[in-house]
């Protein structure tokens, strides 16, 4: 008898170890992810902005399970696949619907604690009034390891800055090419080259692949109406997912004409994206509507843009809107002194720094006219003088350095203020068949 309780006392004392083992393993693996948010600007703590943290996936090492709510979704998790998991991370908030959510303190901070090893979503949900103004931050996902103790994440409240709300950094960084340093124009090349990289770069590592300086990454950020260099890995993140920085080669050759041809498409292809993308909607209404009431429209351009004027004049003709342009630089000078302040200039240039242009325009001012101009720098004089900017991109500087010959981003603004000007408005329509019927007996 006295043989068969030291045996059970035994057992008992086995399971009661394997259990307090289990337990303290479990306790060592106790984990907890710290989010700390303040202004990029000011560096202050932004407090009452709530988060929420999901549980995706149990697990560590590739070995992961993935919870019963997210099993229906399509993905493969990987601790160092940055690109990948942002994409996942946007996929899987559309989805999620419930979380541990917490807002963060008066130190503008967030604690989720008593976490075991697995992969975490974290999606920013709610914010007070004081912090609408403020960028959302991405969804993210953390991988929690047996190791992990403690992890914290520096988020920052960035307040969008308007030339960027809505356009490609890549694209920034094509029309800006021209005003750059030859040091901040080594930061370019590698940027447009390398952007799946520096996305996962800070600005030591990418100065030292630039073979330049910090200051340099510094004053090219800024240039690019970007306020840190943290904002500017953001922008150029959310590129990547979307495809703007689409790898082009440089290399046009007739020894391998089918290559060259896919060269050009993709370049073509993504830089009527790129400029589509560029167009502010709000701006856009008043340009329209501006135009649809204009008495003259005079559209102004000297050098290769000048096809578009001409094009731009026609559409517009056709249409029912008195519109006129030139090839010859004097007339058109001497038109814009005629413009009053019932009547509209476009003025086209590439590089929006036209001696020619410029003077037009200040023609156009003095008579009391509006001016829309259309360039592919925000920056630029032109840009600075109208009234309205339509900026367009531009992608030929892949394919020759010394100067701009694409007129395709331009005529694309131009195509889609007529499309504008033309859907829905029956006056439209009516001249554009009269003039139709007029023309047909020339066709054969």
């Amino acid at each position: 008898m006295h043989r068969r309780i030291s045996v059970l006392t035994l057992f008992c004392m086995l399971v009661l170890s394997i259990a307090f083992n289990q337990v303290q393993a479990k306790a060592k693996n106790i984990s907890s992810i710290v989010l700390n948010y303040t202004d990029d600007t000011t560096k202050k703590a932004v407090k009452g902005v709530s988060f929420s943290l999901s549980k995706v996936a149990t697990g560590t090492d590739h070995r992961y399970k993935v919870t019963k709510a997210y099993q229906k979704v399509k993905f493969t998790l990987a601790y160092d696949q940055t690109l990948q998991n942002i994409q996942i991370a946007k996929q899987l908030a559309k989805v999620t619907k419930k979380g541990t959510t917490k807002t963060t303190n008066k130190k503008g901070q967030v604690t989720f604690n008593k976490l075991q090893p697995g992969v975490y979503l974290i999606r920013q949900t709610k914010t007070v009034k004081a912090a609408q103004n403020y960028q959302k931050i991405e969804p993210f996902l953390v991988y929690v390891t047996p190791s992990t103790k403690k992890v914290s994440y520096d988020l920052t409240a960035i307040v969008p800055v308007t030339i960027m709300s809505q356009s490609s950094v890549i694209s920034m960084i094509y029309s800006l090419y021209d005003d750059f340093y030859p040091q901040e124009k080594k930061v370019a090349d590698y940027v447009i080259a390398h952007a799946h990289d520096v996305v996962n770069m800070n600005n030591s590592e990418l100065a030292k692949a630039c073979e330049t300086s910090v200051a340099t990454i510094s004053r090219f950020v800024k240039k690019c109406s970007v306020e840190s260099f943290h904002q500017f890995k953001v922008v150029l993140a959310r590129d990547v997912v979307l495809g703007e920085d689409v790898q082009v080669s440089s290399t046009i050759s007739l020894e391998d004409v089918h290559t060259s041809i896919a060269n050009i498409q993709a370049n073509k292809m993504n830089e009527i994206k790129a400029t589509l993308s560029l167009l502010d909607e709000k701006q856009l209404k008043e340009v329209v509507a501006l135009l649809s009431k204009a008495a003259m429209i005079q559209i102004v351009a000297v050098g290769n843009t000048i096809p578009v004027a001409i094009n731009a004049q026609y559409m517009f003709n056709e249409i029912g809107l008195r519109a006129m342009a030139g090839t010859i630089w004097e007339t058109q000078l001497a038109f814009s002194m005629t413009l009053t302040p019932q009547d509209v200039m476009i003025a086209i240039s590439n590089t929006g720094e036209s001696k020619d242009v410029v003077k037009m325009i200040h023609n156009a001012r003095e008579g009391g006219a509006k001016v829309i101009a259309i360039t592919n720098n925000p920056q630029s004089t032109i840009a600075s003088l109208a009234d309205y900017h339509l900026q367009s991109a531009t992608r030929e500087k892949l394919f020759l350095n010394e100067f701009y010959f694409s007129r395709v981003s331009a005529m694309t603004i131009i195509e889609v203020l007529y499309l504008f000007l033309t859907v829905g408005n029956e006056k439209s329509y009516d001249y554009l068949s009269k003039c139709e019927n007029l023309m047909a007996d020339e066709k054969l």
